[in-house]
């Protein structure tokens, strides 16, 4: 994630982060589908706020994060689950 300078930039003085920012929010829960985060990785967005059942924000999740949950299978799978990623697609 990038960090923040101290001062900003000249060139940046006039820029507000609203004109910027996508309008659309991506956000993943605190327990989420494969098939949410396989759709949230077609995203042009680098992270994602991380929400709890009341929708409240409670973190943020780097997409490369997300990447290597799908790529090493590092989730827990139900049996009634109806997705999966084999080679990068559903």
């Amino acid at each position: 994630m990038p960090i923040l300078k101290k001062e900003v930039p000249e060139a940046n003085r006039l820029f507000r982060a609203e004109n910027i920012m996508s309008k659309k929010i991506n956000s993943l829960r605190s327990v989420e589908t494969v098939k949410n985060i396989f759709e949230a990785l077609k995203s042009t967005h680098h992270g994602f706020p991380v929400t709890n059942i009341k929708g409240q924000v409670i973190g943020l999740i780097p997409k490369n994060f997300l990447m290597v949950i799908i790529s090493k299978r590092i989730y827990y799978s139900d049996q009634n689950q109806k997705y999966f990623v084999i080679n990068g697609q559903l």
